[in-house]
């Protein structure tokens, strides 16, 4: 997979931001932005997930879950290390 588009991290930091403070459904929309930007990227997968179990919606929760773990190996892409 070729280099993230920095809107792609930076969409993924600012759900990571309101996910830190259990924001979950205001956070799940930017990591479906990341994912249409990065839809190889696993963790925006699995922290979309995560948003969607602690709102309640199981059903979208086990979606994003499952689509996290039909990401290959070849195409999973580490988070970015801080700066």
């Amino acid at each position: 997979m070729p280099d993230l588009d920095p809107e792609a991290i930076r969409a993924n930091d600012a759900g990571v931001a309101l996910a830190d403070e259990r924001r979950y459904a205001e956070a799940a929309p930017f990591y479906e932005q990341v994912l249409a930007l990065a839809p190889g990227w696993y963790a925006p997968h699995l922290n979309l997930g995560i948003a969607r179990k602690q709102t309640g919606d199981w059903a979208r929760s086990l979606a994003a879950s499952i689509r996290a773990h039909r990401v290959t190996r070849a195409d999973c892409r580490p988070s970015p290390s801080p700066s």
